[in-house]
């Protein structure tokens, strides 16, 4: 019996390639092939080829932190959540009106004085919810107040931008293909969905709106249904809008690139798995992406999440079967430090039932 195994990390607690490990070590006797994943934002440069680099910037708080991207040929990848991730900060110092996606810029001006063909960014887990402006400060372009003032690069000053110059971008950018691997699809909207978890108030929430129709009076109306420009605190829509980057799904930029669809060509079982399902699964996550395409290849495929949300038919259908690690509603957090061993025991336990029913019983037919 062959199975795929094709996991995002576990926020904060397992990554991927653990996930697999644990996987392989209960399913001895079987044939097991495992491609760790990342839908852009943690794991992101875990997940690709190249030779890992070291670089100095600055984090969410604005404080010094050592990150590392990697490079194959011309080609950089820069994994954002390493920058100004949501894990780079303690629950209680998570405040969009104070955390900023400038290292991310000041990061991307130094990768640029090597003159890379391609700057790839992956976008997923970040603390920010200000659209870039700190990003794009950083990298010469000025966001201006109704006196012509720079405004805070921060949720604050997203609020009050009335204006944009950006004559001063750094040059050597015009000339780099900048492509956004994004976590979701959301448009810009979407950014109030993920706000509170980044520490958002209602207050917080009011300036969000209001920079998103500042943004709107400024590019139009139809620039808020970008596809994946509310992924991180909606960074990608305005390097699409003001660098010409490309955004695409983070999901399936790398499922594509791994070796995942060719492995499934003789699979019997895909496991694949994330720290929650819910309805937002839909919008480009790992589980998803992994689902539909192991049912277009009539395979069954099997989630094991730390905790699984509300979720639609749509979704749920396209599993063959969703098991949790956590065992009521609110544990997921309690059952941190435990994780790696639930899930062994979960995985242990299904690995169990597939070798006495075998796939004939275990598949839908």
């Amino acid at each position: 019996m062959k199975i795929v195994v094709a996991p995002n990390s576990f926020k904060e607690t397992l990554t991927a390639k653990r996930f697999i490990e644990i996987v392989k070590r209960e399913a001895r006797g079987f044939e097991v092939i495992g491609f760790p994943l990342s839908d852009g934002g943690d794991g992101f440069i875990d997940c690709v080829s190249g030779k890992i680099e070291e670089y100095v910037t600055t984090g969410p708080d604005n404080k010094r932190i050592r990150v590392k991207v990697k490079r194959d040929g011309d080609t950089y990848y820069v994994e954002s959540a390493s920058v100004l991730g949501l894990r780079l900060l303690a629950p209680e110092e998570r405040n969009p009106k104070k955390t900023t996606s400038y290292g991310l810029g000041m990061l991307i001006r130094k990768i640029v004085k090597f003159q890379p063909r391609e700057i790839v960014i992956g976008f997923g887990g970040s603390s920010t919810v200000e659209f870039g402006i700190g990003a794009l400060s950083a990298l010469g372009i000025k966001f201006l107040d109704a006196k012509g003032k720079e405004v805070p690069h921060n949720t604050i000053g997203l609020s009050n931008i009335n204006r944009i110059d950006n004559t001063n971008l750094l040059r050597p950018l015009r000339e780099t293909k900048i492509t956004c691997a994004c976590d979701v699809d959301n448009v810009a909207s979407g950014v109030m969905i993920y706000a509170p978890q980044k520490g958002a108030d209602e207050d917080t929430l009011a300036m969000i709106r209001q920079g998103i129709e500042n943004i709107e009076r400024l590019f139009g109306t139809e620039v808020l249904q970008i596809r994946h420009g509310g992924a991180s605190g909606g960074i990608p829509l305005l390097f699409n809008l003001l660098l010409g980057a490309e955004l695409v799904s983070g999901a399936e930029f790398l499922i594509r690139r791994s070796g995942f669809i060719e492995a499934l060509s003789d699979a019997d079982l895909v496991i694949t798995g994330e720290g929650k399902i819910d309805d937002q699964t839909r919008f480009g996550k790992i589980p998803y992406n992994v689902a539909k395409l192991s049912r277009e290849h009539n395979i069954p495929v099997m989630a094991v999440v730390g905790e699984i949300g509300e979720i639609n038919s749509e979704v749920e259908d396209l599993f063959t079967a969703i098991f949790s690690i956590a065992t009521g509603p609110g544990q997921l957090r309690e059952l941190m430090a435990t994780t790696e061993e639930k899930a062994a025991r979960l995985i242990r336990q299904v690995l169990r039932m597939i070798r006495t029913t075998g796939r004939r019983k275990y598949v839908d037919e």
